[in-house]
């Protein structure tokens, strides 16, 4: 399944960046993030999903729970 755009980027793109982030994590290039940079919770008490806002620079993702990640991308349609 295909991502839906997002911030310009297609979902192609978006879906490639993600894997090029999985990978680097697996083979211990990037660490995997330990926490939720909205409300801190911690990665063994929820496991936590990766966040880009630019898909050319994949390096800046960040951990996000479920609740914080469904926050950010409807905080224009649900404010």
């Amino acid at each position: 399944m295909t991502s839906k755009s997002y911030n310009g980027f297609s979902g192609a793109y978006r879906d490639q960046q993600g894997a090029l982030i999985n990978e680097n994590i697996r083979n211990g290039v990037w660490p995997a993030p330990t926490h939720c940079v909205g409300c801190l919770i911690t990665a063994t008490e929820t496991n936590l999903q990766k966040h880009l806002e630019d898909y050319d620079s994949p390096e800046t993702f960040v951990g996000i729970c479920s609740k914080c990640h469904w926050a950010i991308h409807t905080r224009e349609s649900k404010p």
